[in-house]
C-alpha cells in the first residue's frame, strides 16, 4: 500500500517538473520573440535618448531639463538648421541724405560808404569802403576802424598775426598789427602791386610777382604779371594776364604751365581739397590734381562774381538779384535754395566764414547761415 503511494507521488512530482520546464520553455520563446518585435523601436529610442549605461553613468540627456545643466545642454546639442545656410539673409542698406537749411540775416553792419573789400584775416572779418575805411569785425560786432588818408586801398592780406594794406602807388605796405595798432612799412617791395595772397609766406603781385618771409624781405621774384592766386595739393597756382594756369613751389619756381583756348577770359581762381575753380566770364571751369578739366559750368545771363565753398557746396554769387547757383561736392546742379522765402540781394562780394557766407550790397554786409543736415 505505502509502496503504490510513494510511486504515484514520484508520477506527480515528475508530472510537475514537466510542466515547469514547458512553462519557461514558453515565456522563452515570448520573450525571444518579444526582443525581436521590438528591437527597431528601442534602436531609435538608443539613437535619441542614448545608450541606458551611457545614460546611468554621465547622467544626462536630451530631456534633462537641470537648470545647472541648462547652458552646457544648449550648447552640446545646438545645431544650426541648414535651411539657414542654405537661404542667406539680404542686406538692407539705406541712405540717409543731408539736406541744406539756410538762416539769412539782411542787415548785419552797415559802412559809411560803399564796400569794395571784404576779406577774412584771422578772426576778423574785414571790410573796406570806397573811402579807404577800414572795419574790423568780430562775431557780427565792430571791434575797431581806421580812416586811411592819402593811401588808397587795393587789397588787404593776413600774415604772420598781422593784416597788410596793399597800395599800388605809394609801393608800401600798411600794417596792423596784434594790438589793432596801425603802421607803414617803409619798404619797396614791387611797382604797382596790386593783390596779396598768404600762404607759408606772402606773396605780393604787382608788375612782377614776389615772395618775402616773415621779415618781409625777398626771397624770389618771377617776371610776369598774375591776376589771381591760390594754394592747391600743397603748391600755389595762379593765372597770369593772358590767362596761363601756372603751378609754383612754395619757393615760386615754375614747375608747371597749362594754357587754355579761352584762358584770356579767366577773371579769377579758387580751391578746394579736389578741385581746382577758375572762374571766366563765360563759365565755371573746375579742374581736378592733374588740371584735367572735369566739368564746365555756363554763368547764363548773368556773370558769377564770386565762388564761395563751405559745408561741401559750391556757392556761385552773381550781380543778379538772387542770382546763386549752388552745386554739390560731385559738381551736381542743386537747387533746393529757397529763392521765394529769402530774397538775396546783389552780391558784389562773398566770403565764407565757418558755416556762414557774408555777402555785401553796397553798404549793407549781410550774413547766410548754411546748414547741412
Amino acid at each position: 500500500m505505502s509502496e503504490n503511494k510513494e510511486k504515484i507521488l514520484e508520477q506527480e512530482n515528475l508530472e510537475k517538473q514537466d510542466s515547469e520546464i514547458n512553462s519557461s520553455d514558453e515565456h522563452s520563446s515570448y520573450t525571444e520573440d518579444l526582443y525581436y518585435e521590438s528591437s527597431g523601436e528601442e534602436d531609435l529610442e538608443k539613437d535619441y535618448f542614448g545608450e541606458s549605461e551611457e545614460e546611468s553613468e554621465s547622467e544626462e540627456g536630451a530631456w534633462e531639463d537641470s537648470e545647472s545643466c541648462e547652458e552646457a545642454l544648449r550648447k552640446k546639442h545646438k545645431v544650426t538648421p541648414t535651411w539657414i545656410n542654405d537661404k542667406k539673409v539680404k542686406k538692407e542698406i539705406s541712405l540717409v541724405q543731408k539736406k541744406l537749411s539756410y538762416v539769412f540775416d539782411r542787415y548785419v553792419f552797415k559802412t559809411n560808404f560803399n564796400i569794395k573789400i571784404l576779406k577774412r584775416c584771422f578772426s576778423y572779418l574785414v571790410l573796406v569802403d570806397t573811402m579807404n575805411n577800414v572795419y574790423l569785425l568780430k562775431d557780427n560786432e565792430l571791434v575797431k576802424s581806421f580812416k586811411i588818408e592819402k593811401f588808397r586801398i587795393d587789397d588787404i592780406v593776413g600774415f604772420n598775426g598781422k593784416i597788410y594794406l596793399v597800395n599800388s602807388k605809394c609801393g608800401y605796405l600798411k600794417e596792423i598789427d596784434e594790438n589793432l595798432n596801425i603802421d607803414n612799412i617803409e619798404k619797396s617791395l614791387v611797382r604797382n602791386m596790386r593783390l596779396a595772397f598768404a600762404s607759408d609766406w606772402l606773396y605780393i603781385m604787382g608788375d612782377t610777382t614776389i615772395v618775402v618771409n616773415k621779415q618781409l624781405n625777398c626771397i624770389k621774384e618771377y617776371y610776369d604779371k598774375i591776376i589771381s592766386m591760390t594754394e592747391f595739393q600743397g603748391k600755389i597756382v595762379a593765372i597770369n594776364s593772358v590767362g596761363d594756369v601756372l603751378v609754383f613751389s612754395k619757393d615760386l619756381s615754375l614747375e608747371k604751365k597749362v594754357e587754355f583756348d579761352e584762358g584770356v577770359s579767366f577773371t579769377g581762381i579758387y580751391s578746394t581739397t579736389d578741385y581746382l575753380v577758375i572762374n571766366s566770364l563765360n563759365s565755371i571751369i573746375f579742374l581736378d590734381g592733374s588740371l584735367q578739366i572735369v566739368k564746365e559750368a555756363p554763368h547764363g545771363k548773368n556773370p558769377v562774381n564770386d565762388i564761395v565753398h563751405t559745408q561741401e557746396h559750391f556757392f556761385c554769387f552773381s550781380t543778379a538779384q538772387g542770382g546763386l547757383k549752388i552745386l554739390d561736392k560731385n559738381l551736381h546742379f542743386n537747387n533746393s535754395f529757397p529763392k521765394n522765402k529769402i530774397k538775396l540781394p546783389e552780391a558784389k562780394r562773398a566770403v565764407a566764414f565757418d558755416n556762414s557766407i557774408y555777402i555785401c550790397f553796397y553798404r549793407d554786409l549781410c550774413c547766410l547761415k548754411v546748414l547741412f543736415k
